[in-house]
């Protein structure tokens, strides 16, 4: 009896030992507080809204100047990097930035120029 309450145990523990932790799946769709510093004119922030309609993605960019939609955005999930690109003032700027549990990083680069671009998912109240 002692021999099966053993196997028995050691055949429970070696089941849950096996068992994976779920992942969570990356994904850049929400709100996201993001800063864009060091540009010749100065930081900027605001809120990126980043969301998915049929597997395409969209983006707009809002200030406490008005909203700025990205023309392109895509996601790699193999490398969780999100790109995209947008028109500000005349200039085509890139957006390149990888993400981390619920936070973004990378830059804005134009012309061989690159400045920090930062951003923290916003929690859901």
């Amino acid at each position: 009896m002692q021999k099966f309450i053993y196997l028995f145990l050691v055949t429970v523990l070696a089941s849950c030992a096996s068992v994976k932790p779920t992942q969570v799946a990356i994904t850049p769709v929400g709100e996201w507080d993001y800063a864009i510093t060091g540009t010749p004119n100065g930081d900027y922030s605001g809120v990126l809204v980043i969301t998915e309609k049929e597997t395409v993605l969209s983006a707009v960019m809002k200030t406490t100047q008005g909203e700025l939609a990205l023309n392109t955005i895509s996601f790699d999930k193999t490398e969780n990097i999100v790109t995209g690109t947008f028109n500000f003032q005349g200039m085509n700027l890139d957006l390149r930035a990888n993400i981390t549990g619920e936070k973004m990083d990378g830059t804005i680069s134009t012309s061989g120029y690159a400045f920090p671009f930062n951003a923290t998912r916003k929690i859901k109240s």
